[in-house]
């Protein structure tokens, strides 16, 4: 698969319809939040998670810095891609590390999950995985009781580069999550593949929560 091929030929289309789309927000009406999903957003410092938060709320709420660590608590707003919205929750980044504070901040996090309907674990593109990563990899697969998908952020830094994004394909493939989206949170490319698959997948949760409270007649 030519994934700079299919990187590209959706950038263009994808901004088109973003720009529609920022023009036309759902999110200027009510909102009955008891009944919204709860997105959650997982990363070591400095991926983007923070971009990413902004991008969903539409406005500044969360501390976006090139410095890692910058955001040391939690953000919560109501986000929405188009016309699906939701409770988006920006964690601290995860460090592995015996810090106290890191510590307070692994603690909490795994609250966050637990109250989660979907976790974003968000990967930089111009990185790869790396062994953090991997090590938080393994711990969202104990942890986390939610569907989580592999998030690779700044994708607009290795778009000229098909070795690199092959490589990072392959690299957050061996996490175990499925295949990755590949987005920029700053830019907005690729969030239409993000909307579809969140869409879906929230989707297929609704129905199996109906699924089971039906109970058989006696």
């Amino acid at each position: 698969i030519q994934f700079k091929k299919h990187l590209k030929t959706h950038i263009k289309r994808e901004q088109r319809r973003l720009n529609r789309l920022e023009r036309s927000k759902r999110l200027s009406k009510t909102v009955d939040e008891s009944v919204l999903k709860t997105i959650t957003l997982v990363g070591r410092p400095n991926v983007g998670k923070s971009r990413l938060f902004n991008r969903f709320v539409g406005k500044r709420l969360a501390i976006v810095n090139d410095l890692p660590g910058t955001t040391r608590d939690f953000r919560e707003s109501i986000g929405n891609i188009s016309d699906l919205a939701f409770k988006v929750v920006d964690t601290a980044g995860l460090e592995e590390t015996s810090i106290s504070l890191e510590e307070e901040m692994l603690y909490l996090t795994k609250e966050a999950i637990y109250k989660s309907d979907l976790v974003l674990f968000l990967i930089d593109a111009r990185d790869g995985v790396t062994a953090v990563d991997d090590h938080f990899a393994k711990w969202l697969r104990k942890e986390t009781i939610c569907k989580t998908f592999v998030i690779v952020n700044k994708v607009d830094n290795i778009l000229d580069d098909d070795v690199l994004i092959h490589s990072v394909n392959a690299e957050c493939l061996k996490l175990g999550f499925g295949n990755p989206i590949f987005i920029s949170g700053e830019h907005g490319h690729g969030l239409s593949d993000l909307y579809i698959d969140m869409l879906q997948q929230l989707e297929e949760d609704d129905l199996n929560d109906n699924g089971d409270d039906l109970t058989e007649p006696e």
